[in-house]
This record gives structure tokens, C-alpha cells and sequence, in this order.
């Protein structure tokens, strides 16, 4: 799979999106799953224009989308066509002080994400046994995540924050799924990897296989 950061390519206007369509076609050609990091979070309409946007250019598997005003920011994605990430507990460090907070019913906010999104995934689950409703969850909190992967049986977790951010491929094993379930984007130590080569395409594929192996090695 390749995540494509829409913001990085937003940043440069119409001449920006034009080039992470073509990007996105080529690695769908290539054979890979495309997820679209996009970050939506509205409803309706809005979010119906969102949906469209995000294939209008070139060719999308996955968006990943905030899920904080409910079933109607993701159900348009859904209805689409889309794989849909929603964010559930997130990499970043001040994250934490929504997403664990309690709730009366002795939830974590994030726990109660999770329980929405294991039960509206559950019509689109594959011959696979996976719900095309994944989440976003990760790899800095790796007791949460173990916890959280109770909650969401079918869903496939997109797992930031290995790599640049602390986050271990050890602590991913609990989240796998008869070895599956996992998807792990790194994209900072292999973007900017130690320069072995002196050829910055060499040494981004140096890096990516390095990661690659220490994946299988790592997670059981």
C-alpha cells in the first residue's frame, strides 16, 4: 500500500492535485492500495463532495476521516465505494486528552468510538472477514491499542507513528489478526533515510527494504 498525504500536495494548488492524481494512478496500476490521507470530518452533502473529490483526480481505495460528528461524516465515503480509516486514537501526544477521557458509562471517548465503528462496519464486512469501516489508531499507544482491538474484531488498523514518532513494531503484534489487520505507514525515516548510496532514490529504497524486513522480523 502507499499513503498519500493530500495536504502535502493541496499546499501547491490546482497544480499540486494534478500531480497526486497522476501519483495515485500509478500506484493503482502498480498494484498497490492507495489510501488518501484527507482527514475529513463533515456531513451531508459536504461530506458527499469530499467523497467524490477524493477519486475525481485519480484513483483512491481509503480515505482516512474524522469520525467526531458521527455516522453521517462516514457514511457518504462508504456509500462511495471508499475504504474508511476514522480516527480513533491518534499518534500525536495532546491527543490523549480527548480521546481518553471517561465517559459516565465508564468509556474512554475513544473506546466509545470504536464500539460505533465495529457496529456500523459490520454490513460491510468481506469474504476476508474485514469491514471496509477501519481505524485509525496508534502505534505510540500500544496498551490502547491492545484494548482497542477488542473493541474492533473486523477492522483493519492504520497504525502511524512507528519509526520517527517512538512507536516499536513489537507493539503492533497484539493488534494482528491471524497475522493481519495491521497497516503501518512510514513515511519520515523513509523519506529522509541515512544517505548510504549518495543517490536519494537508492537510498529511500535501501530504507524502505530495511523497514520491510525488520516488519517480518519484529511482528509475529
Amino acid at each position: 500500500a502507499v499513503k498519500f498525504q493530500s495536504a502535502c500536495f493541496e499546499r501547491f494548488g490546482y497544480q499540486g492535485m494534478k500531480v497526486l492524481g497522476e501519483l495515485k494512478n500509478i500506484a493503482s496500476e502498480s498494484g498497490l492500495q492507495v489510501v488518501l490521507d484527507y482527514k475529513r470530518g463533515d456531513i451531508g452533502l459536504t461530506a458527499e463532495h469530499y467523497a467524490v473529490a477524493a477519486q475525481a483526480d485519480g484513483h483512491a481505495d481509503w480515505v482516512t476521516v474524522s469520525p467526531y460528528l458521527g455516522l453521517d461524516s462516514i457514511d457518504p465515503f462508504v456509500s462511495a465505494g471508499l475504504g474508511v480509516f476514522c480516527l480513533v486514537r491518534t499518534s500525536n501526544p495532546s491527543g490523549t486528552a480527548i480521546q481518553a477521557q471517561l465517559l459516565e458509562n465508564g468509556q474512554t471517548v475513544a473506546s466509545s468510538i470504536a464500539t460505533m465503528l465495529n457496529h456500523a462496519g459490520q454490513p460491510t464486512i468481506g469474504e476476508n472477514g474485514w469491514s471496509a469501516i477501519g481505524a485509525v489508531v496508534g502505534a505510540t499507544n500500544p496498551k490502547d491499542a491492545v484494548a482497542l482491538r477488542k473493541d474492533m474484531p473486523a477492522q483493519i488498523f492504520l497504525m502511524p507513528g512507528v519509526g520517527a514518532q517512538g512507536g516499536t513494531i513489537e507493539s503492533l503484534s497484539p493488534c494482528l489478526r491471524d497475522g493481519m489487520g495491521v497497516l503501518v505507514p512510514v513515511s519520515r525515516s523513509v523519506l529522509y533515510p541515512e544517505q548510504v548510496t549518495g543517490d536519494w532514490q537508492s537510498d529511500i529504497q535501501h530504507a524502505a527494504t530495511a523497514y520491510a524486513s525488520s516488519f517480518k522480523d519484529g511482528a509475529h
